[in-house]
């Protein structure tokens, strides 16, 4: 098993991908294009002339311990790398584009759906609603008719359908609306300025709302108590706690932290004026190319209520109605002929349940209880397959809003809806993918479904609607989501476990007016999602939080990982507790300070997705965790070169003893994970963020080489596809390659379920340049962690502005693609040239650390030292593939020459250089 040969095997590239010999010119970063690039311009003694000049280094952190023989390799819980999705989108000068973002959809997101989810299931899942919760009949006030019926009118009916886009949104928001006034009361009118005259009316009509509400909530749980349900089910939602209501947004550029632009054609919000996706709540793409000819008589469409199920009928002499204006029902096997084989037996009850619109009905008998056979089948569905369609255009643009939703404001998932014609879906999204239900006419045989659509998301509170459950909302008693109070009054409740037993700890959202710092979410809708929010322990003597927290500025940090991940808030504690047991108390200030953590399942957390039974494979699955740490100040705060070093040596050191004294590699080391903070006049740097920490206690770890399939060139940051775990295909393909004897059996156990393969991790501007190669990802060695340290001082140099403290870019490395960056960072090692645009723009007190004798010119000598060593070991690799049978004796040369670029830069030589003795090494 560790024969040279298989050693070899190991880390040479596969022969069968050597690219042509223009591909090598033109690419000289690609690993079979060096020894073109040598023979070009250096011979191999001049490179070794170069390297033999770099003094020898005094010993770093000791090797990782390799597991005695016989003994079982531990799992690898790694992850792939999750790179910035906005930088993904942006063009080099930092500008976000609708077409990345689109591409960004299409590659990241298409084989994550699920389709065709019936409707009432989603509206079930996601709402906890159902038909047994709209009240039988309408609302009305002292003044009104009486009446048994729902109606859409078929004004706003006929101007939709003989309508284009643009001229059909008043119509369908009059339609929409007009049903939650008769679901729930009429709404006050908050487009124009009010008088104190229309300020009292509006009182009157929330207060007649309110009634309306309470009548509604009472009638749910009378049906509850009828149905022995009472005190079995989770506790029904609030109804109507804010005015939402469709808007027309399509002419306007709604808002976004990220700045990209998007003008989604409708959103059912609380917000009137320019809209803020911070504080939208269901954005609605509408696509109407089709005018049809309506003749004058058309019909209101009537939805009434009998002993518990809905029907929708034309008002009046509905049937010639239908034959006159085509309302009825669809050609024989209907829209989804073509789908008829391998439909499940929730689909074939939707489509039993089909009729005319005279004939419609939907109810609560139709599979509403838990245990129907219904929820029975939808329970055990499979996500889509790598073959899953592409996505429409329309499906694109829809998700792109429900995107821009997911990346503002502290949200679990969010919901939208799509129209096309006079077709309906809904859509739902959250880390892990996308569902899409089917579609429904709903102004013809699913008016009825419409109106349970619109009466779900009327009584929709903020949480249904995908607000994380933590966070709540209320300013002056009462709970309010608008832009207008932003987060004034809001809170974060966490069941924290304490060791006397679950305690409640509540925080207050610590924005203000008059201090508005940002509520942060990270780009993109999946992934982990990261929220970073302001928070202060609410105060009172009955306050858990205060009495352990006192009044100390603090940040709630949530996110999504992976579930197999190794926890943050684990790591955070392990770090800090080895280096109180190694008498390293002292670099406590320069790891982040971790107060409580609360993780949960998709199942704790009520995901929808649960309910539908959509549940991710092992692999995608995540988890909700939520840290408390203290409150930092960013990086680009700090304002001054001297500042700057001050936290970077700080960092440099407290990463080193973590390591020492716990084995644990940080991973990600990166402009944005580096903070600091001020105590007594003195700079504190600190080393944040350890969610892609490992731990090397148990020694480096090589995955085997599955394919080259799996080890493909990673063109791009995308690496949605290499999550998974390996497929049948390939454990059987290793199996019967272990039968033969053509690789050992350690093979296939590496890759079966329960062990994760090695995935590149990091920041690609900042991550070394050998996780930046094509093929097999390297083990991550505390080497790599120091390379990038170096690229963070060298982006600083070149990139950062301390006057109006913020970083700006370095256009070459600012790519989608690992191999680009790669490229752009071995020419700035080893080009003068490249070198020199890269600092082109470098401010004035940077500036000295370019001269010759600087230290951070001594830190580029030595990488490219480092680099030009693998110029060597891949000209042996290009050797052997010309010249067969000298692979064992190359691979020596290769594992030699691997040792001595480790050996070439460690803790001792990096402070050394860095002028930073601020401790000994060994001490």
């Amino acid at each position: 098993m560790n024969s040279p040969e298989l050693q070899c095997r190991r880390l040479l590239p596969s022969a069968g991908s050597l690219p042509p010999l223009c591909l090598r010119r033109e690419s000289p970063y690609h690993p079979r294009a060096f020894f073109v690039v040598l023979s070009e311009s250096a011979g191999c003694s001049a490179i070794y002339g170069e390297m033999n000049t770099t003094k020898s280094a005094p010993p770093g952190p000791s090797a990782p311990r390799t597991p005695p023989r016989g003994q079982a390799e531990p799992k690898i819980h790694s992850t792939p790398l999750q790179p910035s999705a906005i930088s993904s989108i942006q063009d080099p000068k930092g500008s976000a584009l609708t077409k990345h973002h689109v591409a960004l959809i299409h590659r990241e997101y298409t084989d994550k759906i699920r389709r065709n989810v019936d409707v009432e299931d989603f509206v079930r899942a996601v709402f906890r609603f159902g038909w047994s919760d709209i009240h039988p009949t309408p609302y009305r006030d002292n003044n009104e008719e009486h009446t048994q019926q729902y109606s859409l009118g078929n004004a706003d009916i006929k101007a939709y359908r003989v309508g284009k886009e643009l001229s059909i949104y008043t119509p369908f928001n009059n339609l929409a609306n007009g049903l939650l006034c008769q679901l729930y009361g009429p709404l006050p009118d908050d487009e124009t300025p009010k008088s104190d005259e229309d300020k009292a009316a509006d009182k009157t009509l929330r207060a007649a709302a309110t009634t309306r509400c309470s009548a509604v909530m009472r009638h749910r749980h009378d049906v509850a108590d009828s149905e022995g349900q009472a005190g079995s089910k989770p506790a029904l939602p609030p109804l109507r706690t804010y005015p939402g209501r469709l808007r027309t947004r399509g002419h306007i550029v709604t808002k976004s932290k990220h700045k990209l632009g998007e003008k989604p054609d409708l959103t059912y919000s609380t917000v009137k004026g320019k809209p803020v996706w911070e504080w939208e709540l269901v954005p609605v793409e509408v696509q109407k190319t089709n005018a049809e000819t309506i003749e004058e008589t058309l019909r209101d469409m009537l939805i009434g209520c009998e002993d518990g199920v809905f029907s929708a009928f034309l008002d009046a002499d509905s049937d010639h109605a239908e034959d006159e204006e085509g309302l009825g029902d669809a050609d024989e096997g209907g829209a989804d002929a073509d789908e008829e084989q391998g439909m499940s037996d929730s689909e074939e009850q939707q489509g039993a349940a089909s009729g005319s619109a005279s004939k419609r009905k939907r109810g609560k008998e139709e599979g509403s209880a838990p245990d129907s056979k219904r929820a029975r089948t939808a329970s055990v569905l499979p996500l889509p397959s790598r073959r899953t369609p592409p996505m429409s255009p329309k499906e694109v643009q829809v998700v792109k809003y429900v995107n821009q939703i997911m990346s503002s404001n502290v949200r679990s998932y969010a919901v939208g809806w799509l129209i096309e014609e006079t077709k309906m879906r809904l859509v739902y999204g959250d880390r892990m993918g996308l569902i899409f239900t089917k579609e429904i006419d709903f102004l013809q045989d699913d008016a009825a479904l419409f109106l349970l659509i619109v009466a779900a998301t009327g009584a929709a509170g903020v949480h249904d609607l995908g607000i994380h459950p933590a966070l709540h909302f209320r300013h002056k008693d009462a709970v309010v989501f608008s832009s207008r109070t932003g987060y004034v009054g809001a809170k974060i409740r966490l069941d924290v476990q304490e060791e006397q037993g679950m305690e409640e700890f509540v925080f207050d959202v610590d924005v203000t007016k008059a201090d508005p710092r940002a509520v942060y979410t990270e780009f993109g809708l999946i992934g982990r999602g990261t929220t970073v929010i302001p928070v202060k322990a609410e105060q009172g003597d009955e306050s858990k939080a205060a009495e352990k927290l006192k009044d100390e500025p603090l940040v709630a940090k949530v996110a999504w990982p992976h579930k197999s991940r190794q926890a943050e808030d684990k790591m955070i504690r392990a770090v800090r507790q080895c280096l109180v047991e190694k008498g390293k108390e002292k670099y406590l200030d320069h790891v982040v300070d971790l107060k409580c953590s609360v993780t949960k399942s998709i199942e704790e957390m009520g995901l929808p997705r649960v309910a539908m039974g959509v549940v991710p494979e092992e692999q995608d699955l995540r988890v909700c965790r939520t840290l408390i740490l203290r409150r930092y100040e960013r990086l680009e705060t700090i304002g001054s070169q001297k500042g700057f070093h001050t936290v970077f040596v700080h960092v440099v050191r407290a990463h080193y003893w973590v390591y020492e004294t716990s084995r644990i590699l940080h991973r990600d080391i990166s402009t944005n994970n580096i903070m600091w903070f001020m105590r007594d006049g003195e700079i504190i740097g600190v080393l944040c963020d350890w969610d892609l920490a490992e731990d090397h206690s148990n020694g480096d770890h090589l995955s085997i080489r599955p394919s080259d399939e799996a080890a493909a060139t990673p063109a791009s940051t995308s690496t949605s596809k290499q999550a998974g775990q390996p497929s049948e295909q390939l454990k059987s393909q290793l199996k019967s390659r272990v039968n033969s004897g053509q690789e050992p059996a350690a093979a296939t156990s590496q890759l079966m379920p329960e062990q994760t393969p090695r995935y590149r991790t990091g920041t690609g501007p900042f991550m070394a340049l050998d996780l930046l190669r094509s093929g097999l990802p390297p083990i991550h060695k505390y080497r790599h962690d120091l390379e990038s340290f170096f690229y963070i001082y060298a982006y600083t140099a070149a990139a950062y502005d301390p006057v109006k403290k913020r970083f700006g870019y370095i256009a070459q490395w600012q790519h989608s693609s690992l191999v680009a960056i790669g490229d752009s960072k071995h020419k700035f090692l080893t080009n003068v040239t490249e070198f020199m645009a890269v600092f082109s723009k470098a401010h004035e007190d940077f500036k000295p650390l370019l001269e010759p004798g600087a230290f951070l010119m001594q830190l580029l000598r030595t990488f490219r030292a480092i680099e030009r060593r693998k110029d060597v070991i891949n000209r042996l690799a290009v050797t052997d593939e010309c010249r067969k049978g000298s692979a064992v004796d190359n691979g020596a040369k290769v594992e030699k020459l691997e040792r001595e670029r480790d050996a070439m830069v460690t803790y001792s030589t990096f402070m050394d250089i860095l002028g930073g003795k601020l401790a000994p090494p060994n001490k």
